[in-house]
């Protein structure tokens, strides 16, 4: 038996679960390599270090645990000055002026019966296309949207030819 199946196996090894042949095999290896050895003490020394905080706390301990870290928080934050406290409104009223003020920013009503100047849009003039649209759509009321999309752009583009002929 090598050192790789010993270390594969040596927590079977010590916990007993090999059967007889195998057993035999790894104490004969172990007692050929140091090193499978040193590994067989190091498990042993881990699991007697296991078993040693196998003890439990007594179940009613938590309640006393907390009250002496609340009497200790209590007792050094009332003796002592902080800056936390004293920062705290310094910091909470900026940010509630901030808060105000996007307020208003966002709900403030925006003046929208100035129209745009149109000699600062660059945008085309779609005015003509949407009033040629909007006598398409009432002219055929039950007929597929696509197809008077498509209606109205022809008409638009022969109102546009019309136009640039009459220049």
């Amino acid at each position: 038996m090598n050192c790789k199946q010993v270390k594969n196996i040596i927590c079977e090894y010590f916990g007993g679960c090999l059967s007889e042949p195998l057993r035999k095999e790894v104490e004969l290896h172990l007692a050929q390599c140091f090193e499978c050895s040193a590994e067989l003490k190091s498990v042993e020394d881990m699991v007697s270090s296991l078993r040693s905080l196998s003890r439990r706390s007594p179940v009613d301990c938590w309640p006393g645990v907390k009250e002496r870290i609340l009497v200790q928080q209590t007792g050094r934050f009332a003796s002592r000055w902080s800056w936390s406290q004293m920062l705290r409104p310094v910091v909470a009223a900026p940010a509630f002026i901030v808060a105000i003020l996007l307020a208003l920013f966002l709900l403030w009503p925006i003046s929208v019966n100035e129209p745009p100047s149109r000699g600062s849009d660059p945008r085309p003039d779609y005015s003509r296309f949407i009033t040629v649209h909007s006598r398409a759509q009432q002219q055929q009321a039950f007929t597929d949207p696509d197809v008077i999309l498509i209606s109205a752009e022809l008409a638009n583009a022969r109102a546009v030819a019309d136009s640039d002929r009459d220049r």
